[in-house]
């Protein structure tokens, strides 16, 4: 086994990467995406008939896609027939196991598999489980029976495997292990499933007037935060068990926590004069919690005011320590109509947020160009708040509906829709049926950051790549830090290879990514060959009492002997010998004659009593021996004299 340290060469990136067009004759809506821990890419969202992406094509209502993360390939795309509204929610989530959970909303019947479950009502909510292949495992339904609506707007996982998805309904809500009751004008929904689909718990969030539960988050230790808002013309109130909270401005914003085995533990009101409202929760590594949102006319929140007298809507985010305490919060944007969509993390040191605006937009030092019509942003700021960079979709994009996600690497991969002509990535993407129809888009950013700090005594290197034989294995390591560490082999991420060193058996091109302190690095790739150890494996026989030669001597016991001879690449090459002797068969037979016959035994006629030799070739190319015991019987002589009259007779021979 040998040992190697790879060097460090810092990674080149900062824009935009692959991108893929989702099209169909119809409207096509994105609805989210989401990440796994083996280098893969999920979204979901709702297109009918002839939806096509890359080469796959979708036949149903809700699809589910899952693309390579590094190329944007299509893996398999997955259709799901029921019938959508246009402006329902649909969410999608990865465990770390690699299962898939996704929920949304459907009219009539909603076709999963060889499922199929009905609506009852105008709208039914679900939630499903699907392994890494698209297939179905389990399926959960929320219904009505009174012709009333249930959405299903978002969904998380726990690393215990427990689902939770949120929405809202009208009357009631029959889950099959119990049913919810509105006690207000149109009340909210958490319900949470262990892995295996059985049911944990469920609350529900009375609202008088509009209110809207659109974001949810589980930490590490499996507690559940919820956000959204409520109020309709300076009116309404939402409902938690230990308090009633009536609305300030014409919407107000709530943001509440739950343990995770279902108990309610707090909410947080945020209000203004105006509008307000919150879209996003994340966490970075250390357990702090981020939220972000928008707010019109200013807002005060935990004894924190934030001024806007520019009549316009501002995007603000806000961070939390790991004891539910604020640290800060500040606007982002206050100079123009802005609204946050949503925000990833991923345990990095950057918050990548996503969002919409009009007319132009001065975020940190970059003013970026819009029009009447909405322009999608996409910017990073540190844990801190400060802004780092920002980049745009120019043109007729739906940006109230974009959706980010990031993976390990830090990379952030974004959805939206769009009418008549986008332009990002110097390309022009058109809609392919109609300026008026809606396309997809699914878009990879490659995130630069800072090159990590590593002192030059623990930076090793390799001179030249590495070859060894079959059989063997190699040690890729690189410095150990406190960092973290994803290690790639041609390009395709190793998911449960995440330490500083990686022992090799196969041959390709290995590098690893280091995480440092907000920053990483990428090492050089090491290419590595694996010579073959020739083998050759000979099945031999011998008979009992021969001998072969085998493994360095003869042998004359079966079994299985080896014999090594260095090939011209360094590597053994095996002669393998499977010996089996083979027994000499032997039989015996008596028979018996008179004195004075014969028999041929033992090669020739027997006229005496003894034991006679007779040998044949047996099957198996031993000879066969039959034994033959000759008994030889003495022959009698009987003598009787006997006398007759003249003329008589009598019997004799």
């Amino acid at each position: 086994m040998l040992i190697i340290s790879a060097d460090v060469a810092k990674s080149q990136c900062n824009d935009w990467g692959w991108i893929d067009q989702i099209s169909s004759q119809f409207d096509v809506y994105v609805k989210n995406v989401c990440t796994d821990s083996s280098g893969n890419v999920y979204v979901i969202g709702y297109g009918g008939n002839g939806t096509t992406v890359g080469d796959s094509i979708h036949s149903g209502d809700t699809y589910v896609i899952q693309l390579n993360s590094q190329t944007g390939a299509v893996k398999w795309l997955k259709s799901i027939s029921g019938k959508f509204s246009q402006n329902d929610r649909a969410g999608i989530v990865a465990d770390n196991q690699g299962y898939i959970y996704i929920t949304g909303s459907f009219t009539n019947i909603m076709n999963f598999g060889d499922t199929s479950i009905g609506s009852f009502g105008q709208r039914g909510a679900y939630v499903a489980k699907l392994d890494t292949t698209g297939a179905f495992q389990w399926l959960r339904q929320g219904k009505n029976y009174d012709n009333w609506i249930i959405n299903g707007n978002e969904v998380v996982v726990d690393n215990q495997g427990n689902v939770t998805y949120i929405g809202n309904y009208i009357d009631s809500m029959d889950l099959g292990d119990t049913i919810l009751y509105v006690s207000g004008t149109s009340d909210r929904f958490i319900v949470q499933y262990d892995a295996n689909g059985n049911f944990n718990w469920v609350h529900s969030i009375p609202t008088v007037y509009n209110s809207y539960l659109g974001a949810i988050f589980a930490d590490n230790t499996g507690d559940i935060y919820v956000a959204g808002y409520f109020g309709w013309s300076f009116s309404g109130a939402v409902t938690f068990p230990d308090t009633t909270i009536a609305s300030v401005g014409n919407t107000d914003f709530f943001f509440a926590k739950y343990a995770s085995n279902g108990q309610y533990l707090w909410v947080k009101h945020g209000a203004g004069p105006d509008n307000d409202g919150l879209y996003a929760i994340d966490d970075d590594a250390n357990g702090n919690i981020y939220i972000i949102g928008y707010h019109r006319g200013g807002l005060t929140f935990e004894d924190t005011t934030l001024v806007n007298s520019s009549g316009k809507y501002a995007a603000f985010i806000a961070k939390f320590d790991s004891t539910d305490q604020l640290v800060w919060i500040k606007d982002t944007v206050t100079n123009t109509n802005n609204f946050p969509d949503d925000m990833a993390i991923a345990n990095s040191d950057r918050i990548a947020i996503s969002g919409a605006f009009l007319d132009s937009i001065i975020i940190g030092d970059t003013i970026l160009y819009g029009g009447s019509v909405y322009q999608t942003y996409l910017a990073e700021y540190d844990l801190n708040g400060n802004f780092l960079w920002v980049d745009q979709i120019e043109g007729n994009s739906s940006g109230l509906f974009t959706q980010v996600a990031k993976n390990a690497q830090g990379n952030i991969f974004l959805v939206t829709g769009f009418e008549d002509t986008i332009y990002v990535a110097d390309t022009f993407y058109v809609s392919t049926t109609s300026l008026t129809n809606q396309d997809g888009l699914i878009a990879s950013y490659c995130v630069q950051p800072s090159p990590a700090a590593l002192s030059p005594d623990t930076t090793l290197t390799i001179n030249g790549d590495t070859i060894f034989c079959e059989g063997d294995s190699v040690i890729l390591s690189v410095p150990a830090t406190s960092g973290t560490y994803q290690w790639y082999k041609d390009g395709s991420i190793l998911a449960n290879d995440t330490t500083n060193s990686l022992t090799v058996f196969a041959s390709g091109g290995y590098y690893a990514i280091l995480f440092l302190g907000g920053t990483y690095d990428t090492t050089r790739q090491i290419n590595v060959t694996v010579n073959p150890a020739f083998s050759n494996t000979l099945n031999s026989s011998i008979c009992s009492g021969d001998s072969l030669l085998a493994g360095g001597s003869y042998q004359t016991t079966s079994g299985t002997y080896y014999d090594s001879l260095s090939t011209s690449n360094g590597c053994d090459s095996v002669t393998i010998t499977i010996l089996i002797v083979n027994s000499i068969d032997t039989t015996n037979i008596s028979t018996s004659m008179c004195e004075g016959d014969s028999i041929m035994l033992g090669g020739g006629y027997q006229t005496t009593d003894g034991i006679y030799y007779d040998t044949y070739s047996g099957a198996n190319g031993c000879d066969s021996v039959v034994a033959t015991t000759l008994a030889v019987n003495p022959t009698y002589n009987i003598s009787q004299t006997e006398s007759i009259c003249q003329g008589d007779s009598v019997m004799l021979g």
